[in-house]
């Protein structure tokens, strides 16, 4: 059997973060390639701290998403970055070969070299990432069927449990420096759990906290998880008791009047 992590990270006002950093994410394309030479049975283990709650389907949609960027390239880290120069490079490189070809007059090599640059090189890497895209869809098949059976299992993590008691802490400004608005307050312990990562055991999730506070999406594939709902009490049936109050008043009006009429007709 096959493990993958999963990080229920926690986060301000009791939330969860579900996240498949990209290190694990990069970790899913090697294990794609394991489950289809092997076909073996996964399990998805989900490191949260104690007392967390999460979503057995929300944790595998998560995973599903993080291989399918993995093997496939549409998810947050590049598996098809193309070979070679890229960018402003490879734009050069294009520029100079149609430049050799305006100035090869009778020279054959400035004539191959130039339709290297300006129309092999592009065909070449076209062709490459094809073959590379056919030879990673039954990967990525393989990989979405195994994680579809996967069970889920939510572990208790002493680091994450580390992260949630940080999160508990007080700020530690004076109280005149803590009087502010809630998304300050929410950076604030943003920024304690991202110093608070390498410490925790967890030091690939301080990219994660650090981003969230600086107000920039994080890398990886994660979810928002909102707090559990507290489970409300049952309010006293006052409704019924004062319908059945009334009931029993109407009752007794009810005997009281057919007496009083009773001792009418036998004084007529």
């Amino acid at each position: 059997m096959i493990g993958v992590r999963v990080y229920a990270a926690p986060l301000p006002h009791g939330a969860v973060a579900l996240l498949v950093t990209p290190t694990q994410q990069a970790d899913l394309a090697s294990v794609g390639w394991l489950v289809a030479a092997h076909p073996e049975t996964m399990r998805i283990d989900v490191l949260a701290a104690p007392g967390a709650s999460v979503d057995g389907p929300a944790v595998r949609t998560i995973v599903q998403r993080a291989a399918s960027g993995a093997t496939l390239g549409g998810g947050t880290i590049d598996t098809h970055r193309s070979v070679g120069p890229t960018g402003r490079w490879y734009a050069t490189l294009v520029i100079w070969g149609w430049l050799l070809l305006l100035a090869a007059g009778q020279s054959l090599a400035q004539v191959a070299g130039g339709l290297w640059l300006a129309i092999g090189l592009q065909w070449t890497r076209g062709a490459y990432a094809r073959t590379r895209a056919a030879r990673q869809e039954p990967v990525a098949e393989w990989l979405g069927a195994a994680l579809a059976a996967a069970d889920v299992r939510l572990h208790e993590h002493a680091g994450m449990a580390q992260l949630a008691e940080r999160l508990a802490e007080p700020a530690g400004e004076p109280p005149a420096e803590r009087v502010g608005s809630d998304e300050a307050a929410d950076t604030g312990a943003l920024r304690r759990l991202a110093a608070g990562c390498a410490v925790a055991g967890a030091p690939e999730l301080a990219p994660f906290y650090g981003a969230l506070a600086a107000g920039q999406l994080p890398g990886g594939i994660w979810s928002y998880l909102p707090p559990m709902p507290v489970a409300m009490e049952a309010a006293p049936p006052v409704v019924e008791e004062a319908t059945r109050a009334s009931a029993e008043e109407d009752e007794t009006a009810v005997a009281t009047g057919s007496e009083t009429a009773a001792r009418e007709a036998q004084a007529a």
